[in-house]
């Protein structure tokens, strides 16, 4: 059976599956969370220098967490 262009259409227009993947949500996602770590790191770094290290501390072991689990560990499909 030979499919017209208009079905390979309707293919693509298609709903996406319920557990579909956007990888583009997670890019954004990252991006949002990379920006909001940086700014803990920035204002930590400028409560450091008034001599309140507590908020510096936070953000470099949320940074360090958040690498070492996203950045450092294989994805879970890989073993």
């Amino acid at each position: 059976m030979r499919r017209t262009s208009a079905a390979v259409n309707r293919e693509k227009l298609a709903a996406p599956a319920v557990g579909a993947y956007y990888h583009g949500m997670k890019f954004f996602a990252a991006i949002v969370v990379y920006i909001l770590i940086g700014l803990v790191l920035g204002i930590g770094i400028i409560e450091a220098v008034k001599g309140h290290f507590w908020f510096l501390a936070a953000g470099i072991i949320v940074y360090v967490i958040s690498f070492a689990k996203i950045g450092c560990l294989p994805s879970s499909k890989s073993h």
